[in-house]
């Protein structure tokens, strides 16, 4: 299970309410900034690096062996309506969809 969106929604709360606690309304707006540049440029010096050095194929040795690969499709494919509806049919597609729906939804006593 991944709670990363969740958490760091949580930490963007307390993190904004503190800007403004200590400093002042507009510090809402800028300290998002001034994180993204920064993170931006930590990216930027620390993700630089090439696939072939995680065991991967270059991107281009890659491209050709997937274009080179013969696909095997079904006699008979589904149409773009028997797709859609048979994806409606998933119980997991329905809890994902009432989760996202309630997601921000609050209880008032």
């Amino acid at each position: 299970m991944e709670h990363g969106h969740s958490i760091g929604e949580g930490l963007t709360f307390v993190g904004s309410a503190a800007l403004v606690a200590y400093l002042a309304w507009q510090a809402r707006f800028v300290g998002p900034g001034i994180l993204c540049v920064v993170v931006a440029f930590g990216m930027y010096f620390f993700c630089m690096t090439v696939p072939q050095t995680l065991g991967l194929p270059a991107v281009a040795t890659g491209r050709t062996t997937m274009a080179s690969r013969q696909l095997k499709l079904p006699a008979a494919s589904k149409s773009t309506w028997q797709t859609q509806v048979s994806i409606l049919k998933l119980p997991s597609i329905w809890v994902l969809a009432l989760a996202s729906a309630t997601m921000y939804m609050t209880v008032t006593a």
